[in-house]
């Protein structure tokens, strides 16, 4: 029952939420936004040092599912098609953590998220901002 309720809420009615994740040198960083009505309601980003664009991305989607209220109908919007198979169940070998899967796993129970892939760089404006986020949090002198 629950699975026909979430495929008639409208879309409208839903948060869209962009993440991403990137790493350059010797830092990594991930960002995400959260959309309602065409207008950015949130954004947040942050980074790591040594680590991989792969385990960004996931911390971005831990990320962005940690800021939500429990029961929240959300569009996630990634570049990620490790993270999104790895999100939907269709797991083969995953490069990341068993710890950020785990995670990521616990914080999807919690909400009603629907998974879309868009292509990087491709100028979808909300992607583009995070890409933006990535950039800003890795150049940040500690």
């Amino acid at each position: 029952m629950i699975q026909a309720f979430k495929s008639v809420l409208p879309s409208k009615n839903k948060l869209q939420i962009y993440t991403d994740g990137s790493h350059k040198g010797k830092w990594g960083s991930w960002a995400f936004v959260v959309v309602r009505n065409d207008c950015i309601i949130h954004e947040a980003s942050g980074r790591q040092r040594y680590t991989d664009s792969h385990h960004m991305e996931f911390q971005a989607a831990i990320q962005a599912l940690s800021y939500l209220k429990n029961g929240t109908y959300a569009n996630i919007y990634s570049d990620s098609k490790v993270l999104i198979n790895c999100a939907t169940k269709k797991r083969q070998r995953t490069p990341v953590n068993r710890e950020q899967v785990q995670l990521l796993d616990q914080l999807l129970l919690k909400n009603n998220i629907s998974w879309i892939w868009v292509k990087a760089h491709s100028g979808i404006i909300y992607n583009e901002r995070c890409d933006q986020l990535c950039i800003k949090a890795r150049s940040i002198q500690a």
